[in-house]
């Protein structure tokens, strides 16, 4: 996890949470593992790289940085996730 570049606070409408990590894997591998453990969690896949749950909506972003993937992790109230 790159500590320094997640966010996370509450807004009126809900939390708002960012987080970064970075891994050797490349996107097929880490969007399978999101796939499969995020319905376990209570969270419904809405498209590729988007699920909702209670009111929050999650997306998954991939980027190839040098050598190692960028996994970012973004968590808002549900119906804000276009405003970014």
């Amino acid at each position: 996890e790159a500590a320094d570049e997640g966010v996370s606070f509450d807004s009126p409408r809900g939390r708002i949470a960012t987080v970064v990590a970075f891994g050797t894997g490349d996107k097929a591998t880490y969007s399978g593992f999101y796939a499969k453990a995020l319905p376990a969690l209570g969270w419904k896949r809405l498209s590729e790289n988007n699920y909702r749950r209670d009111g929050e909506a999650m997306s998954l972003e991939f980027k190839w940085r040098g050598s190692r993937t960028e996994v970012r992790i973004r968590v808002v109230p549900a119906g804000s996730e276009k405003a970014r």
